[in-house]
């Protein structure tokens, strides 16, 4: 037997009445519900979907973004001393900076 694939969410946006006004609430990709959104009153029904939708679509977009993540740190002290020999030399003109980290790491090396 074979397993249905989920469908991907798309959301629903939901309007409701709230006295004078509209208030507009939207499904989330995490699969929770946006907080309730009043409308000026002005708006007419068909308008306060409109503008459930595009908030809505806002707000997919930017969740939807993998967040840039940094990359992971090195696990070992002869990785860190590599990344930050090459940051030294890319940045140029940092010999002091290098002698130091040169001394610090085998300062460190010979403690274990």
């Amino acid at each position: 037997m074979t397993q249905a694939m989920a469908r991907q969410r798309t959301g629903q946006v939901y309007v409701e009445r709230h006295g004078d006004h509209w208030d507009i609430r939207f499904d989330l990709p995490t699969g929770g519900r946006s907080k309730r959104c009043c409308m000026p009153m002005a708006l007419d029904l068909g308008q306060a979907k409109s503008e459930a939708r595009r908030a809505k679509s806002v707000a997919w977009a930017s969740i939807a973004s993998p967040p840039i993540e940094p990359p992971p740190m090195p696990r070992t002290l002869a990785k860190v001393h590599a990344v930050l020999r090459g940051l030294a030399k890319q940045l140029g003109g940092l010999d002091d900076l290098l002698h130091e980290l040169s001394v610090c790491f085998e300062d460190e090396m010979s403690n274990r």
